[in-house]
């Protein structure tokens, strides 16, 4: 598709007085007026003689007898024609270069810079200018206007467009393979056989079928085949024609089928306009002295015409045809395809002189009249809109490969869940004043020093002291504790394992109570199990987990290896459904397991696809846990009958509290947060006090609170992961510069909506957060998508 900004330069002869008007943008335009040098007439003569002359073979077109050939030996033509090629350029460019032109040239190259700048602020292709020569009289038409250099190393594509133009371009979309009717001429002074070997490589692109004058043939019956090949009703999209012909002023010109049979374009025009109604953009004539033919075939409405101004030999004819086939096979417009085999003959200048200047391309003057091109098929198409620039692709594949690293993933989540946290904070998104449904009993550091001062030969670095859990599970016992969750693996002969044992089955005796016991990942418990005679009153639950995503349960593994926080949650869930345990308790709780599921429908399905399920931090500490430490439980000296309830209405999760350094992980920033920042600790002094002396640090038992939490709420975030979201704004990214290149003039609007489409985006990404549904990516997609659209 052409993007190329149009100019419309208007040239006008009276005498020796030429008026030049360049017009563009609708109504906007410059004027000029300079004098014709009759000297140009002169050397145009000049140039036609020596090139004639230059060629030996034989030239599509009849030639007058002042024309004619004889073999000279004497005169080297190709140097002449050389010469006198030199001598016309020269001329003709001081000409157009004078100052009276300056303020044309002048606004063109300006175009062209802003072409420049255009190109590389949007990444386009746009960057070249389309300026369109009407030229009023003969003397101006056959000056070489293709060779006029405007601006240095600039894309300025000259062609040339009739001075009136009858019929509108007709706009009619094909689908499929292009076609294309070849008309071969019959001669025996033309080897057409190498025009038909140089159209035959369109095969592979497009549909091509000939249609062929043989001598001897009834002239009326070729005229009806050429009139129905022409009217064929599946239409065409390129009429090529190779043999002789000429120009004539009132018919369009004439074309030789074969010696003493020719058509002038005026017998077939309403052919030709039935054709052009049924998708005839193109046509090609391969021929000598074109300029008729092309002129009246856009006045019929054809989109382009490419056509030879002078007359030229059959070899030229040949490479011609060869080089332009060649260009168009490769996806390149007509325009393009025109200039590629100029530019080989101006390279074999030795070979074919001063056949560049030979071709021309005329069009309508419709700014809908595109320049065609053959589009590639199918996925050809497709990627030839749509492949990566060399920047694009280093932008995205950068990107996804920085998205891919849990480093960069975690750093990323961190700052996400922050914004959502102050988010929730500021407006308000908090459950007011409510009891949370886990207490955690925090064996801190202090409770270590307390410890160590009461029992004897503490021991706590490689495993906690059973005789100091025995103390607290009997205080729990005490408070009425139902739900008691062990978050350290009891799998070793410990001093002190028959006492705990023995608090165990004292709490299940007197208050019901149900243990989950923290194991490692698909372990059996423990050397500590045996001590336990009856495991009716406890599970044991995976602890492991990856930070910090929730832990789920495979449901072929559950409850063999449930989570330790879905046992726990589920445990609750048991315990206010169930009011008689003396029967079989554990295998009612396993068949409650089987029958009931902490995950949603939508979840469950999340996490087939194995995304990341997180830890929502965004919640305040407050809501999910109330934190004790140990020393404190340890010291009440009296329990209430509130209290009492509390525990008994809890999960209540025996943990560390930071004393092992092995439990101590980075301070999620949102938790930083709730516990300094929010809107509650910022009003408050106490609270900026008690911020300061908070701990820095993060443990596996508020993590495997968190997730009990959001078990009970039946709350899972799952993360979808960056890389769907980044390949999907790469598209709309790419779909934006292709959706600019051919709305150019609504980039600005275009950038408007875009941006406001981002905030959008942030905005519906917080909110699918905060009603628990899943976490957009926002850095990495809104990152890749604006460095498509704007440069790097």
């Amino acid at each position: 598709m052409n993007f190329c900004s149009v100019y419309q330069l208007n040239i006008w002869r009276t005498g020796l007085d030429c008026k030049f008007l360049l017009t563009w943008d609708d109504r906007q335009q410059i004027s000029a007026a300079l004098s014709y040098p009759e000297e140009l007439d002169r050397l145009t003569e000049t140039w036609q003689y020596s090139y004639l002359k230059a060629y030996e073979s034989t030239l599509r077109g009849r030639v007058e007898d002042e024309f004619s050939f004889t073999p000279s030996f004497s005169v080297d033509w190709k140097n002449r024609t050389e010469s006198a090629e030199k001598e016309l350029l020269q001329k003709f460019q001081r000409w157009l270069g004078s100052q009276e032109l300056l303020p044309i040239r002048e606004k063109i190259q300006g175009a062209v810079e802003e072409k420049k700048v255009t190109k590389k602020l949007w990444k386009t292709n746009d960057d070249c200018i389309d300026l369109l020569i009407t030229c009023d009289s003969p003397e101006l038409t056959r000056l070489p206007w293709e060779a006029w250099k405007i601006a240095p190393n600039a894309k300025i594509q000259i062609s040339r467009t009739p001075l009136n133009v009858g019929n509108g371009a007709v706009f009619v979309e094909r689908r499929g393979k292009p076609r294309i009717l070849v008309i071969l001429a019959a001669n025996s002074e033309l080897n057409v056989r190498e025009d038909r070997r140089a159209v035959r490589s369109l095969n592979k692109v497009a549909q091509v079928e000939e249609v062929k004058f043989t001598l001897g043939e009834n002239l009326d019956n070729f005229r009806q085949k050429l009139v129905e090949k022409l009217t064929d009703e599946i239409g065409w999209d390129i009429l090529i024609f190779a043999g002789h012909s000429d120009e004539t002023i009132h018919t369009g010109g004439r074309l030789e089928l074969a010696p003493g049979v020719t058509i002038s374009l005026s017998e077939i025009e309403f052919q030709l306009i039935q054709a052009i109604e049924r998708g005839l953009k193109v046509a090609i004539f391969n021929s000598c002295c074109g300029t008729s033919l092309a002129e009246y075939s856009i006045g019929l409405g054809l989109h382009q015409v490419v056509a030879m101004r002078e007359k030229i030999s059959d070899r030229v004819a040949h490479a011609f045809l060869k080089q332009f086939c060649q260009s168009l096979a490769m996806h390149k417009d007509v325009q393009q395809s025109m200039q590629a085999a100029c530019q080989y003959f101006e390279k074999e200048k030795s070979a074919y002189p001063s056949a560049y200047l030979i071709p021309s391309l005329f069009r309508h003057p419709s700014p809908k009249a595109k320049l065609f091109r053959i589009e590639p098929l199918g996925f050809q198409r497709w990627w030839r809109n749509w492949k990566p620039t060399r920047k694009e692709a280093i932008a995205l594949s950068t990107v996804l490969f920085l998205s891919l690293l849990f480093p960069v993933q975690n750093f990323l989540l961190d700052w996400r869940i922050l914004t959502q946290a102050i988010y929730r904070d500021l407006t308000r998104q908090t459950a007011p004043e409510t009891q949370p449904p886990v207490t955690i009993i925090a064996i801190d550091t202090e409770s270590i020093d307390q410890a160590k001062k009461q029992i004897s030969q503490f021991e706590f670095l490689n495993h906690i002291d059973r005789r100091y859990l025995t103390q607290l599970i009997n205080s729990l016992t005490n408070l009425n504790a139902k739900i008691i969750g062990i978050n350290y693996l009891l799998d070793t002969e410990e001093i002190g394992n028959e006492e705990l044992a023995q608090a165990i089955k004292s709490a299940q005796v007197k208050n019901n109570t149900w243990f989950v016991f923290a194991s490692k990942q698909e372990e059996e418990l423990f050397a500590f199990h045996r001590l336990v005679n009856s495991d009716r009153w406890y599970q044991q639950g995976d602890a492991t987990f990856w930070l910090w995503d929730v832990k789920l349960p495979e449901e072929e593994k559950c409850p063999e290896s449930c989570p330790f926080a879905y046992l726990l949650a589920l445990s609750s869930q048991f315990k206010q459904n169930q009011t008689n345990f003396t029967n079989s308790p554990k295998v009612k709780f396993n068949s409650f397991i089987q029958e009931n599921d902490l995950l949603t429908t939508w979840n469950r399905s999340l996490s087939h696809l194995n995304w990341r399920s997180i830890i929502d931090f965004s919640i305040p500490p407050e809501q999910v846990a109330k934190k004790i430490p140990a020393w404190q439980l340890l010291e009440a000296n009296s329990i209430d009958i509130k209290q009492k309830e509390k525990f008994s209405n809890r999960i209540v999760l025996l943990t560390s509290g930071g004393y092992d350094k092995i439990d101590k992980y980075p301070l999620p920033i949102a938790i930083n947060y709730w516990r300094c920042y929010s809107l509650d600790k910022i009003n408050s002094s106490d609270k900026r006090q008690e911020c300061q002396n908070n701990q820095k640090y993060f443990t596996s038992g508020e993590a495997h609170a968190y997730m009990i939490y959001q078990f009970l709420e039946r709350r899972q975030i799952f993360l979808i992961p960056d890389f769907l979201l980044i390949l999907l704004a790469a598209t709309f990214g790419k779909f934006t510069i292709i959706y600019f290149q051919v709305n150019r003039k609504k980039k600005k609007r275009i950038l408007s909506h875009w941006l406001g489409l981002t905030f959008i985006y942030i905005f519906v990404g917080i909110e699918s957060y905060t009603l628990g549904l899943v976490v957009l990516p926002l850095f990495f997609p809104i990152t890749i998508f604006w460095l498509y659209v704007f440069p790097q």
